[in-house]
């Protein structure tokens, strides 16, 4: 009955212990901010351009601005538990917007 008892109990705070995965809104939120966040994004555009669209792709996202169109790949690491999503950003080179 103790050993039920302990291993009940070590079940429970382990299970307690793990994070939670984020909701896809707040990865979608994590993914938008490591992006933004990430200095190569100011390398890549001019400070002059203006965002005008994001779309969400297979891979990532799509950034449109009065300029150019930049793809932007979302990588996942492989997860050894459960957790928040680990990732990085890979930039494309920006294409010339042709409108």
């Amino acid at each position: 009955m103790r050993k039920a008892l302990f291993f009940i109990s070590c079940l429970f705070l382990f299970a307690t212990s793990l994070p939670a995965a984020l909701p896809p809104l707040f990865q979608d939120i994590a993914e938008l901010k490591a992006i933004f966040d990430d200095p190569q994004l100011g390398q890549l555009l001019q400070s002059g351009e203006a965002i005008k669209e994001i779309q969400h792709t297979e891979k990532g996202y799509v950034i449109s601005t009065n300029k150019n169109i930049l793809a932007v790949e979302i990588v996942y690491a492989s997860a050894a538990r459960p957790g928040p999503a680990k990732f990085f950003v890979k930039f494309s080179k920006p294409k010339p917007r042709l409108n």
